[in-house]
């Protein structure tokens, strides 16, 4: 294992209402990120 760092935490983060041409829909995001888009059937 390695060294907790508690200053360097990020918490979980939800993002509604995204589009495909928001740069976070476009790149590969390391964290705890869920991004949450609509979409028709």
């Amino acid at each position: 294992g390695g060294v907790e760092h508690p200053d360097h935490y990020i918490n979980p983060t939800v993002l509604t209402g995204m589009t495909t041409e928001m740069q976070i829909e476009q790149e590969e995001t390391f964290g705890p990120v869920a991004c949450i888009a609509r979409f028709s059937d």
